[in-house]
This record gives C-alpha cells, structure tokens and sequence, in this order.
C-alpha cells in the first residue's frame, strides 16, 4: 500500500510516466496541483522551518483567530470551519511547567 501511495503521488505531480511528451508536464507542475496550493505549501515549509517565525504565527493565529472566515468553499457546505485554538500548545505547557519551547 505505502509503495502504491507514492507512486500515485508520483504521478500526480509528475505525470504518468508512459504518457506521451506533448500530455506530460513539467516535474513540479502535475496537472492536479494548482498554483494556490503550491503558494500554501511553499509557505508552511517556510513557516515551519523556521522557529521564530512559527512562533510569530501562532501567536498571530491565536490571538486574531476571530479573522477566521466561517466559510472556506464548498468544504464547510457540510462541515464548520476550524478555528485556531484560543492558546497554542507551547502556551498551554509552559502554564503547566513544561518547560520552554
């Protein structure tokens, strides 16, 4: 199952490997990935990556988390938006003494 996974994902951003030149993409760019998730993955990579500026985020995230839109597309027709959480998890432990981050 873990071997069909990555070869599906393989081909979704690559393309199928024996499709011909002109239906193929280039690598990076499969034809089920579009330029705004590309943009979001770029920028948690970034955001992740980086400890303070994943503390600046959170901090961010919690304290204006009243700027969450209530709906993000046809996803929330059937489901409620999440919210961030009103106090990250490195807040939350180090209220109980765990330590810093």
């Amino acid at each position: 199952l873990p071997q069909l996974i990555n070869r599906l994902r393989a081909e979704a951003v690559d393309g199928l490997p024996d499709a011909s030149p002109a239906a193929t993409h280039p690598v990076g760019h499969g034809s089920l990935r579009h330029r705004g998730e590309a943009f979001a993955w770029r920028l948690w990579r970034r955001l992740y990556g980086r400890p303070g500026f994943y503390r600046l985020f959170t901090r961010l995230a919690t304290r204006l988390r009243w700027l969450t839109p209530a709906r993000l597309g046809p996803w929330t027709r059937y489901r409620t938006a999440p919210q961030p959480a009103a106090r990250s998890l490195h807040e939350l432990a180090r209220q109980e003494g765990f330590g810093g981050e």
